[in-house]
């Protein structure tokens, strides 16, 4: 009876220990996140900005101007992949406009000399106090499966004259030196399935990956006709990720497994008909 009192103390104590590091470790992620949130990427990457003409900004912080340029770049540029109809009907279009000024978001704004816009190349230097011809808005966050502080880039936007000059590879290349700076262990990013290949092709080539926590490994329905990762507003997405720190990597790695596991469970109770096949599904391509 004693030694089966011993181990119970002994359990007691290892699951109070665990609970005390596991807390631990959690405010130590939120402080990364809170001084990430503070950084003052102007500071931080200081002359690259100056001699590149990219303002970093938050969203608060936007003038009137830039504010009307931001939506009207991403309708030019969005409203065309997305369709009339989903945009106008399916509110994707309010959707991205209320999405673009939320507290928190930040912004690298790039510009460039009125003239010659079109020949216009990463590498050169442009007139100061330009027009914006690009910009990328991310914010920070603990990405909610992996429990890990990193960079979410929300949307990067290029005005057409202006693509394939460099300028999205150097706002993305920036970003990820903000997140280094910030000390966030790596970048995600999610685009549409559907008719967003370019883009897609465009993070590949950036070196970016499929992210472990993406539906095609998490989500046993994928590949299938009848997957409930196919939503309505905004359909399904891919997510992308680029991680610069080993233990972001491993738990990314670790919460994809979970997740697929805990999907396939779900999966099997549906086919035997223990449970609502139309449950709770919102790991799918809601929360991206």
């Amino acid at each position: 009876h004693a030694l089966r009192m011993a181990k119970s103390s002994s359990k007691a104590a290892d699951k109070k220990a665990a609970v005390k590091a596991a807390g631990a470790a959690l405010t130590r992620k939120r402080d990364v996140l809170k001084a990430a949130e503070g950084l003052d990427v102007t500071s931080a990457l200081g002359m690259i900005l100056q001699k590149k003409s990219i303002v970093a900004v938050a969203a608060e912080e936007l003038g009137d101007d830039d504010r009307l340029w931001i939506s009207a770049l991403t309708e030019t540029n969005m409203r065309p992949l997305c369709g009339d109809v989903a945009w106008l009907d399916g509110g994707i279009g309010k959707e991205l406009a209320r999405e673009a000024f939320v507290e928190g978001s930040k912004y690298l704004i790039a510009h460039a000399s009125p003239t010659g816009l079109a020949a216009r190349a990463a590498n050169v230097d442009p007139e100061p106090n330009g027009v914006p011809v690009a910009f990328v808005r991310y914010g920070f966050e603990l990405e909610k499966d992996a429990d890990v502080p990193v960079l979410r880039v929300q949307t990067l936007q290029v005005e057409p004259d202006s693509q394939r000059t460099g300028l999205g590879k150097l706002l993305t290349l920036l970003t990820e030196m903000v997140g280094k700076k910030a000390n966030v262990g790596g970048v995600m990013v999610a685009i549409a399935r559907d008719g967003h290949d370019a883009a897609k092709a465009f993070y590949a080539a950036t070196k970016y990956v499929v992210s472990d926590l993406d539906s095609s490994k998490t989500n046993p329905w994928a590949g299938e006709d009848a997957s409930p990762s196919k939503g309505t507003r905004g359909g399904a997405v891919d997510v992308f990720q680029k991680t610069w720190t080993d233990d972001t990597a491993a738990a990314i790695q670790k919460a994809g497994v979970a997740l697929r596991v805990k999907n396939e469970k779900a999966l099997q109770t549906s086919k035997t008909g223990h449970g609502d096949g139309d449950g709770d599904l919102s790991w799918t391509t809601g929360r991206y």
